[in-house]
């Protein structure tokens, strides 16, 4: 099985020609000149001093909560309404998990089960 998936992984890499090679390099140095000058401002990716906060802030939502869950950042909400708003409003792409409150808890609770761990949350 892992041999079959090192193949697989080697035919798709095998097709990735210069060009796109030298746009994913690109794009990966931008995004670390952008991370690092987000954390010289002082934000903290996962924490209230998260960049994601400000950029749900500066479009209207506002989470009451942030932590991490499956290594993402996720966002907690008063209500599910606004979660779902938040989320659908597109502000941070496909990036990070979105929740009221109420089901926040049931997800919080099956998360640290999982994961044998507790989450540290940080209440805005």
């Amino acid at each position: 099985m892992v041999e079959m998936k090192n193949n697989l992984i080697k035919e798709i890499l095998s097709r990735i020609t210069p060009e796109e090679h030298s746009k994913f390099q690109r794009q990966l140095e931008e995004d670390r000149a952008f991370q690092e000058m987000i954390y010289e401002q002082g934000y903290r990716y996962n924490t209230d001093k998260s960049y994601s906060i400000k950029l749900l802030n500066d479009a209207g939502h506002f989470p009451i909560g942030i932590t991490t869950m499956m290594c993402e950042e996720t966002f907690i909400f008063k209500l599910e309404k606004e979660a779902t708003k938040a989320w659908k409003s597109g502000v941070l792409g496909n990036d990070g998990w979105f929740y009221g409150k109420r089901s926040f808890q049931k997800a919080l609770e099956d998360y640290e089960k999982d994961m044998n761990k507790r989450n540290e949350i940080f209440w805005l």
